[in-house]
């Protein structure tokens, strides 16, 4: 008798005992059984902020957690295995059941993936415009007029960013030259790394393109960022050409990001 065929009879003998002692027949499951039984976590949404530097963030994580600002920049989590402490770096999660506590990077880059927020950039008429270009010509800048931007701009799309903790989707034409796009955000001080992608080129209408997107990819919330008036999805704040994206506009997007607007999915 070899080794499985010998274990084969002992889990025959504890099987015929546990039966004997009226124990029901779901639950004789052999060693072998037991052991080849595999289970999956079930994905779940967590929503969790890092802790940086900026005083002002530490501030708004502490009181988002119910927790305590230290002077070091620490946040005191009252986790539901006791007071926590999260440092500069780290995550503060918010779980399925309400609960907060603290998580190291390392881990947490592990073991979950971002479900951004988008802002849909249309380029034309929203970050240049008749304004940003006549402002151009006047101060004698003629060359690669399409991509100076307004400062207003600008500091518009930074604000829509920082405040609606969202990344970028080029849905302009200037998809097609995506290093245009790259010299053109470097050209106005603008972090390319925001930029997390584009749209595709072959569909009809932009606002078709913009709908096979979020049908392909995972989001939160989105807006779309233009200067047509042809895009029927309800997250769409227009842009006038004339002026390019303003603060008001910004308002309007931050809106739709933080869910406090009406629109999105």
């Amino acid at each position: 008798m070899n080794i499985e065929e010998y274990y084969g009879e002992v889990n025959k003998i504890i099987d015929n005992v546990t039966r004997a002692m009226g124990v029901p027949e779901k639950y004789l499951k052999t060693e072998r059984e037991v052991q080849m039984a595999k289970y999956k976590k079930r994905p779940v949404i967590i929503e969790a902020k890092e802790l940086t530097y900026n005083r002002e963030r530490q501030e708004s994580i502490a009181e988002w957690c119910g927790g305590k600002c230290g002077p070091d920049g620490s946040v005191i989590i009252n986790t539901l295995e006791g007071k926590m402490r999260a440092v500069t770096g780290d995550y503060v999660i918010k779980g399925v059941a309400g609960e907060f506590y603290p998580c190291k990077p390392d881990i947490f880059h592990k073991t979950y993936k971002e479900i951004p927020n988008i802002v849909f950039l249309d380029i034309d008429g929203v970050m240049n415009s008749e304004r940003s270009m006549a402002e151009a010509n006047k101060n004698g800048e003629t060359e690669k007029l399409d991509m100076h931007f307004h400062k207003e701009s600008v500091g518009a799309l930074r604000r829509i960013l920082k405040e609606g903790e969202a990344k970028i989707v080029i849905s302009s034409s200037w998809r097609n030259d995506m290093h245009k796009v790259y010299k053109a955000f470097r050209m106005n001080d603008l972090d390319m790394d925001k930029v997390i992608g584009h749209t595709t080129k072959s569909l009809v209408t932009r606002g078709k393109e913009i709908e096979d997107y979020l049908n392909r990819h995972e989001y939160n919330n989105f807006v779309i960022l233009d200067d047509d008036t042809d895009i029927h999805l309800g997250s769409f704040v227009h842009i006038d050409r004339q002026k390019g994206l303003t603060q008001e506009d910004a308002d309007k997007a931050v809106g739709y990001l933080n869910g406090s607007k009406k629109g999105g999915k």
